[in-house]
């Protein structure tokens, strides 16, 4: 409560100096916290992802507040009723960028995740594979360990991804036509087995995933899914959003 409170006071100084146009909320309508609620905002435009509160009576009262609701992720069914549907949207890596090809990129973000991943890392590396290994903030590849940071997959190109199915790194993917073998790990608020599920990519067991990784790397399938826009696209309609 007291740590709400002091980003409230330090948003209301922000709003009272600055005297904003227009304010743009990412995925959570009343703030992570609730910092936002009561909270007296320009014209402003919600960013809004799958939510597991989305038919809550306060998930529903606190989107109303906004002028719109863009919907990343019309494709899961999930949106409150006045969300305008426009994505999903996914940034790749610039023009030019250098990305060290591997065969196998894994990601771990929890401890049962990062176990399974483990064995997987040995018995790939074993085969004579090309690792690149994403946990705790640190990226090791066959040529040194690094902070995993910026995006992943700007820094390495895999033949097949296996890790959890948060919203930038499945799109991003997506985007890429890069196989992703998903391990929907539980949220808060996000909802991963309903995005891994409605894009074929979930994963529910160690033997599923052994044999996908197998199918994978022998052929790399292209998955179906939605079309994935750029950046530009999610800032042309902010700003139609904003001049309505």
């Amino acid at each position: 409560m007291r740590s709400r409170d002091a980003l409230r006071r330090a948003l209301e100084a922000v709003l009272e100096a600055e005297s904003p146009d227009a304010w743009i909320s990412d995925t959570f309508p009343a703030g992570p916290t609730g910092e936002l609620d009561g909270l007296s905002l320009p014209p402003a435009v919600l960013l809004a992802r799958v939510h597991l509160d989305a038919r809550e009576p306060s998930y529903l009262a606190a989107t109303a507040r906004y002028r719109a609701a863009l919907d990343l992720e019309p494709h899961l069914g999930w949106a409150p009723p006045h969300a305008r549907a426009i994505g999903p949207v996914a940034r790749v890596a610039p023009r030019g960028t250098r990305r060290a090809r591997v065969d196998l990129l894994l990601v771990a973000d929890d401890a049962p995740t990062e176990a399974l991943l483990e064995r997987i890392d040995a018995s790939a590396t074993r085969a004579g594979l090309q690792v690149a290994f994403a946990r705790g903030g640190r990226l090791r590849t066959p040529w040194g360990v690094e902070d995993a940071h910026p995006t992943l997959l700007d820094r390495v190109a895999p033949r097949v991804l296996v890790g959890p199915a948060g919203f930038n790194l499945t799109y991003e993917a997506l985007r890429l036509g890069l196989p992703h073998l998903a391990l929907p790990r539980p949220r808060r608020f996000d909802d991963q087995r309903r995005r891994a599920v409605a894009l074929g990519i979930d994963v529910r067991s160690p033997r599923e995933l052994a044999f996908g990784l197998e199918e994978a790397l022998a052929r790399a399938p292209a998955r179906a899914g939605p079309i994935v826009h750029a950046p530009e696209h999610l800032a042309a309609h902010v700003l139609d959003a904003l001049d309505r």
